[in-house]
């Protein structure tokens, strides 16, 4: 049977994509020019959505409002134009989450169970949307730019997006803040922080982008016997 502790899981997965960004920076930062917040919004989605294709591994850090590690995973993902994503928790998670452009698949492993969504429900809900190029409303979230500087030199160019208010939960998705490190045209690094004050960070590893990737691997073919939630 279903247990329902594990079908928010699905917005917490979908929250894998934008998680926080927990790079041991040193050096200085060095505020840029401030922009206007849809100059920058639209830069960030330009730069998503140039890319077709993504795939690499990555490390996963959910820390507490305190800053008390709570689960550290890793796993292996790949995105494609549009809609589409294939994204791996490796032990002791064993889930994964498959999205052929209509419905988003959870599969849980141990459990034996699959969540199933209509993709562009979640997308329309979730910052995580930003990474297939697409924004959110403008007036639920600010933009902001800033470059900082690590201590072996690398320049690393920040995007934060804060959500202006308390808003609609329902539609914002539970995000209070957003940041998306990139050092020149590669994905370092994605943090959330959501509206308990808690904190994702996905670290990307391995990174590439524009490979040619199988269109059955954004296939969920149901294993025998598993339950599907709906």
């Amino acid at each position: 049977m279903a247990t329902a502790k594990y079908l928010p899981q699905v917005e917490a997965v979908i929250k894998a994509f934008l998680l926080l960004i927990s790079l041991v920076l040193s050096g200085h930062s060095m505020a840029v020019a401030q922009a206007s917040s849809d100059t920058v919004g639209a830069e960030l989605a330009a730069r998503f959505s140039a890319v077709e294709s993504w795939s690499g591994e990555f490390e996963q850090l959910l820390v507490d409002i305190n800053g008390r590690e709570q689960e550290r995973v890793t796993g292996r993902f790949a995105l494609q134009q549009p809609n589409l994503i294939d994204w791996h928790y490796d032990e002791p998670l064993n889930q994964r989450l498959v999205s052929d452009g209509t419905s988003l698949w959870f599969y849980d492993r141990d459990l034996e169970q699959v969540t199933v969504r209509a993709v562009a429900d979640l997308l329309d809900q979730s910052p995580a949307a930003i990474l297939l190029g697409r924004l959110p409303a403008a007036q639920a979230y600010t933009f902001s730019f800033t470059e900082q500087q690590r201590a072996d030199g690398a320049l690393v160019e920040r995007y934060t997006m804060a959500r202006n208010g308390a808003g609609d939960l329902s539609v914002l998705g539970q995000i209070e803040e957003l940041r998306i490190d990139w050092s020149a045209d590669r994905l370092l690094a994605l943090q959330v922080t959501d509206n308990f004050g808690q904190q994702t960070t996905v670290n990307f590893h391995r990174l590439q982008r524009n490979i040619q990737l199988p269109t059955s691997q954004f296939r969920f073919d149901l294993p025998q016997g598993v339950e599907i939630v709906r």
